[in-house]
């Protein structure tokens, strides 16, 4: 039922000032009729009746004013004696005037609220568009970064082929190795909703430590394995944490696993809210 007068609001408010008043003259007469049909003349104060229709009209076509108006002045003409007569006694007098106050308050209440509710709507919608916007934009930067971390990856790629000398690709690989780890740190970054770029920092750890496990140690038999509380980080937070990870696994790697030993290397975590996380290996 509400939801039925809101639509009806929204279609027929938009109508024609003009329009809306004719329809309001027209429902005016219909009310009066049925009332006429069901009390009969002379049936009282009939202004309850005629108050039902006020509200109505006014949260509808916005008219409320024209209905308080006229279905005061019907209400005198029609139902309180004497019949076909404006002349009204004291007491009928008090429940016309009063009448006229209730129709004009719930009047003016019913269109402040209505009009309140449409600026509410309307920024609504503003707020819901720029969302989009938002999340439009957010995509297509993603995308772009994305494209700009395979091409870096790509050319460093591309330039340790090239190349012959152990420092220069080893210093290339490890650029490779840090742009893969910011690359990954971007992928899973999700943007919460006060605006800001974070992830959950355990799945991102483990997520990480396994990457590096298949793209480091390959067929070796070591094992990456991650210990780590669960925390939002912020973007700073997380770039910084994930290059940490990764210079202390790769020095692991390395350093402590010569030739083909096998091994584990853990991963042990403290994360503060409020501070920024620390990360130790062994």
């Amino acid at each position: 039922m509400i939801e039925a007068l809101q639509l009806a609001a929204k279609h027929l408010r938009s109508l024609p000032r003009l329009l809306r008043y004719g329809l309001t003259i027209l429902l005016l007469a219909g009310f009066t009729a049925f009332q006429w049909l069901l009390f009969g003349p002379l049936s009282g104060h009939p202004f309850l009746f005629y108050f039902i229709l006020v509200a109505l009209n006014a949260y509808v076509l916005g008219t409320g004013l024209i209905t308080t108006l006229v279905g005061g002045l019907l209400a005198t003409y029609l139902f309180i004696p004497p019949a076909f007569s404006v002349a009204i006694a004291s007491n009928d007098l008090i429940a016309l005037f009063v009448f006229f106050i209730a129709g004009t308050i719930a009047s003016v209440v019913i269109e402040a609220l209505h009009r309140a509710n449409m600026r509410l709507h309307r920024a609504l919608a503003e707020a819901e568009r720029l969302n989009r916007d938002r999340e439009a934009l957010s995509a297509e930067m993603n995308h772009r970064i994305k494209n700009n971390f395979q091409l870096v990856a790509s050319t460093l790629a591309l330039q340790m082929r090239r190349t012959e000398d152990p420092t220069i690709r080893s210093a290339l690989q490890a650029a490779s190795e840090r742009i893969s780890t910011m690359a990954r740190v971007h992928n899973r970054l999700v943007l919460t909703p006060n605006g800001q770029m974070a992830m959950e920092a355990r799945p991102f750890i483990e997520h990480l430590c396994s990457d590096l496990e298949f793209s480091l140690a390959g067929a070796r038999p070591i094992r990456i394995v991650a210990l780590c509380v669960d925390i939002e980080l912020k973007l700073s937070q997380t770039t910084t944490l994930g290059l940490l990870i990764n210079e202390l696994v790769t020095n692991a790697l390395k350093h402590a696993f010569p030739g083909d030993r096998a091994g584990t290397v853990t991963g042990a975590s403290r994360l503060r809210r409020r501070a920024l996380p620390a990360c130790g290996g062994r």
